[in-house]
């Protein structure tokens, strides 16, 4: 893996970010938006989500090559506690560990911010982040069976979860 460091986003993020995001939008159901996300939209989701969340970007030479976010799991108050997870990295760089340093320092500042729970959200196929979710001792609990529908096709959502108790 190349020499990088995690740190927080900024807004000023946005454009590397959708250059990241919006590939993902375009060519694959592991994102179920169908239209791409402009630098304008990134930026109020990089603001609400650091407001009261984790947004975090692994950067290598000023370049940002991946990012991860925890954001609200539920609206009621009860589920305060619990995140969903994202994680999102370049083309090129899956399989490479980036994906595991970005979890391990998610899961650290979620525990660090009192969270309890996180959420892993798979859709469709993807072996490799089902894989990740497993390394980072995430326990598959279900799929919804044709959650989403994208690209002419029904798509399942498996959900996992790992406790921070």
């Amino acid at each position: 893996m190349m020499k990088g460091l995690v740190r927080d986003a900024k807004v000023d993020d946005a454009q590397a970010i959708c250059e990241i995001y919006n590939p993902v939008v375009r060519q694959t159901t592991i994102s179920f938006e169908e239209q791409e996300v402009g630098v304008e939209e990134m930026k109020s989701r990089i603001e609400r989500i650091s407001h009261s969340h984790t947004w975090i970007v692994y950067e290598v030479d000023g370049e940002v090559l991946g990012y991860a976010y925890a954001s609200q799991w539920r609206g009621r108050p009860a589920y305060r506690y619990s995140v969903e997870s994202a994680i999102y990295i370049s083309d090129g760089l899956q399989g490479k560990g980036v994906g595991r340093l970005l979890y391990e320092s998610l899961i650290s500042r979620l525990k660090e911010s009192g969270f309890k729970l996180i959420v892993g959200v798979v859709a469709g196929e993807n072996p490799r982040s089902e894989l990740l979710h497993e390394a980072m001792g995430f326990e598959k609990v279900g799929t919804f069976k044709n959650a989403g529908f994208k690209f002419g096709h029904w798509i399942d959502v498996t959900f996992y979860q790992k406790s921070l108790l």
